[in-house]
């Protein structure tokens, strides 16, 4: 019987079932548990070939226990999956095989026409004698989802050469999408988080999982378009192919979080993927030290990973905004936080205002003004007193004292008022018409009396 069924599996190499590249040989589990295989998941699994635990030249063993000799195979989410056996020979009544249309024992049973179970347990519908196993077709099982499951169990005596299958998706085409932010490359993820406003770039492969040549392709993704239509490539039973490799650079500028699906068609098979890319959002908590001072406010109070938001501190009447603290620093009452890539707090810092209010005794002569005019508590403010012409400044009273024009008060802790007093400058006589004429007088008599050197004298 082994001969039969190396016969029976190069017959089915000769129909398109088998391939020349090596594949996985799946033995069926012999009391070890639960064995899972996943199609297309790697090299050699493309479709696999499962035998009992005899494998394909043996027959199964004895005493092999049904819930310790599981089996499960998965495929692509949206993909169903064909199990073509070649042979079935399983002792007709004692031992069975039986067939569930899920991921465990507890899916619905993919049952045979025998009424009873057999003699090593289980239920009724379960697999044995000669004919092959088949719900779509002789010698065909077809599962409805991406996951079939097999158990098996046998008596104490007689074994037989068991069975010799293929199992594959019956979707052709297997596409798988990922995303990074490296160009000319295929990245290893289909799930990316970026900040607003980056570019990515996407890569496509398509497995052809099918038993023929795939000669023409199109791919379109909802998002970004057609990619390709009409593109001549020969694409191999188990080979793949990608956009890198192909030259072709699919690359998206992402604002918000995007998720876009692509589908890669060629004649009447296709298969789609999926991408996401997430732009995080963050939130901007604003909080001021004494709620009666003043209020902040962040707009937008929540941004997008990398975007920017402007927060802005106002006081209210008797208060005095004094500066930031958390994520804002300094004394500007508008803060902005740019590329902004986690969350974020600010506080705004008020304190009680006070008014430092400068007079002048005569204001003809000067002006007296302080700066700050208005002081947080324990602030300071400088009083300068300027006099105008024909006046000079005499002094401070008030909050100030002396004669100092430049007066500083620190440390202010209530209301401050200074006074600035000016006086008239002292004036200097100036000589009348009849000082000038004794003046002119007394100097002409003076040159009279001087004696004079008469001529021959």
């Amino acid at each position: 019987m082994g001969l039969v069924r190396i016969l029976l599996l190069s017959l089915g190499v000769l129909l398109g079932w088998g391939s020349a590249s090596a594949q996985t040989a799946v033995n069926h589990p012999y009391n070890t548990g639960h064995a899972t295989y996943t199609l297309n998941s790697g090299p050699g699994t493309a479709w696999f070939n499962y035998y009992d635990s005899g494998g394909p030249g043996g027959n199964y063993a004895n005493y092999t226990n049904l819930s310790t000799s599981v089996v499960t195979f998965m495929s692509a989410p949206g993909t169903t999956i064909d199990v073509a056996f070649a042979a079935f020979q399983v002792e007709g009544g004692w031992d069975g095989l039986f067939i569930y249309d899920g991921a465990s024992t507890a899916a619905p049973q993919i049952g045979s026409g025998n009424a009873s179970p057999p003699v090593c347990g289980g239920t009724a519908g379960a697999w044995w004698g000669g004919g092959l196993p088949g719900n779509a077709g002789p010698g065909l099982v077809r599962s409805t989802g991406n996951a079939i499951t097999f158990a098996f169990c046998s008596d104490f005596s007689v074994t037989y050469p068991g069975w010799t299958a293929q199992v594959r998706t019956t979707e052709a085409i297997v596409l798988t999408k990922t995303v990074g932010t490296t160009p000319g490359v295929c990245a290893a993820t289909s799930s990316l988080s970026v900040n607003t406003g980056t570019t990515v770039y996407y890569c496509y492969t398509a497995t052809n999982t099918g038993t023929t040549t795939l000669s023409t392709h199109d791919l379109v993704d909802d998002q970004l378009g057609t990619i390709f239509s009409g593109l001549n490539h020969s694409l191999a039973p188990g080979a793949s192919i990608n956009t890198v490799a192909l030259g072709i650079n699919a690359a998206a500028v992402i604002n918000n979080t995007t998720t876009n699906t692509a589908t890669w068609t060629s004649g009447s098979l296709s298969g789609s993927a999926s991408a996401t890319v997430t732009v995080p959002t963050y939130h901007i908590a604003a909080s001021v030290n004494d709620p009666a001072a003043g209020s902040v406010a962040c707009v937008p109070p929540s941004v997008l990973s990398g975007a920017s938001s402007t927060c802005t501190a106002t006081a209210n009447a008797g208060y005095v905004f004094t500066g930031w603290s958390g994520d804002c620093a300094g004394s500007n009452p508008v803060c902005t936080l740019s590329g902004v890539t986690a969350d974020r707090a600010v506080t705004a810092n008020f304190a009680p205002a006070y008014n430092v209010t400068a007079s002048v005794n005569n204001p003809a002569g000067g002006s007296a003004v302080c700066v700050p005019a208005v002081v947080a508590a324990g602030g300071s403010s400088t009083c300068t007193a300027t006099a105008n012409p024909g006046y000079v400044f005499t002094g401070w009273s008030g909050a100030c004292s002396g004669t100092n024009p430049v007066c500083t008060l620190s440390g202010i802790a209530a209301h401050q008022a200074v006074t600035a007093s000016f006086a008239p400058a002292a004036v200097q006589p100036v000589p009348t018409l009849e000082a000038w004429g004794l003046m002119l007088l007394s100097g002409l008599l003076g040159w009279l009396a001087y004696p004079r050197r008469r001529r021959g004298g």
